[in-house]
């Protein structure tokens, strides 16, 4: 009688171990994959979402920089508003950047003042690559300031500038350098002499620019108006003035410092001799002098007019056509503004603001600011 004994052969298991083993690291590299995959692409997805936002930023700012052109003219005035929805400045993007503009009509559009400015509303569309694709919606206000006072040296007749002479800008109330905007016109002849700079535009026998921007000389304007006022309301009681007025002539004859309250004041001619110092008097409060001239003005050598403040504080108005001289490094800040007058400005005499003039004259080294 014979047994069968159970086969005790296991070849083949460890081949069938090793599928085994070899699909389950299939399938885990498969899902690893899958999930690097997906990872991947919503990495790329953000990117290009982001790079799509940022195109739609660019937008913006391009759409802002592309209204100020089209809506501000030279002479910092609002020259077309209406219909911007119909007719938008050119909002072609430039080379390598895609995002596309849009103008939104909104109304009211506004009128340009502080509290009611112009309204401007755009879509900025951004895209990137895979169709990613963004947009921004803003909203511009714009707020014109016509400032007619455009050039930091004008005369109806000439402007001259001799050997050793700048025009040159900057901000008055930083003191940083503006290059490049200290402009010069006349209606004449702009003549720069040997060694004499304008850092600016110089422009001459043009059109369309007025003598007189501030209406001085126009009756019943408003700077005529003030004027008018300042003959008889003025402040020339101040006791820092008395020693040195006959009626409504101012004459500084001593080495001295006269320190003005803000306000008004009227005189039909000023002479002011070798030292003397105008400066004016802040302690009530920040404050405006306007001087207001019937008559000539002579500023000799080494005086000092509102040297420690800031050009925009101070000014001259003449309605004369007697002429204004500063000599001998005299220096002043502020507006020299007598569109009858001829201005001489000489000896390293320095001027920081702006001067109108029928005729401007600077002679030997001296500045204007």
């Amino acid at each position: 009688m014979s047994m069968q004994l159970p086969l005790r052969n296991e070849r083949g298991i460890a081949l069938v171990a090793a599928l085994v083993i070899m699909a389950l690291l299939i399938v885990l590299g498969t899902i690893a994959l899958n999930s690097t995959v997906n990872e991947l692409r919503v990495t790329g997805n953000d990117k290009s979402n982001r790079l799509a936002f940022y195109a739609a930023e660019s937008g913006v700012e391009f759409a802002r920089a592309q209204i100020r052109n089209a809506f501000v003219n030279a002479s910092n005035q609002a020259v077309f508003v209406a219909g911007f929805a119909g007719s938008p400045p050119d909002f072609t993007p430039p080379t390598g950047y895609a995002f596309t503009i849009a103008p939104v009509a909104v109304t009211p559009v506004g009128s340009g003042t502080v509290a009611d400015p112009y309204r401007f509303r755009i879509r900025s569309s951004g895209a990137a690559a895979g169709n990613a694709a963004a947009a921004i919606d803003a909203e511009f206000n714009l707020v014109v300031i016509n400032n007619p006072l455009q050039y930091a040296a004008y005369g109806n007749d000439f402007v001259t500038l001799h050997n050793g002479s700048f025009v040159v800008a900057y901000d008055s109330a930083t003191g940083n350098a503006e290059p490049g905007e200290a402009d010069v016109f006349s209606e004449g002849a702009v003549t720069l002499k040997a060694g004499a700079t304008v850092d600016g535009t110089v422009t001459s026998n043009g059109t369309g620019v007025s003598d007189d921007p501030l209406g001085l000389l126009t009756p019943g304007g408003g700077l005529d108006s003030d004027f008018t006022a300042a003959t008889t309301t003025n402040d020339n009681a101040t006791p820092a003035l008395s020693p040195y007025l006959s009626g409504t002539d101012l004459t500084v004859s001593v080495a001295t410092t006269i320190s003005l309250p803000p306000g008004d004041y009227y005189f039909t001619s000023i002479t002011l001799n070798k030292a003397v110092t105008i400066e004016i008097d802040t302690s009530g409060g920040a404050g405006e002098v306007n001087i207001y001239l019937d008559g000539p003005l002579t500023a000799k050598k080494d005086v000092n007019i509102n040297i420690a403040g800031v050009p925009t504080d101070f000014s001259i108005y003449s309605r004369s056509d007697d002429p204004i001289n500063f000599n001998n490094a005299a220096n002043i800040n502020g507006l020299i503004y007598a569109p009858a007058a001829d201005i001489t400005v000489k000896h390293a005499a320095n001027i920081n603001g702006a001067v109108y003039g029928d005729s401007i004259d600077f002679k030997s080294s001296s500045w204007l600011n």
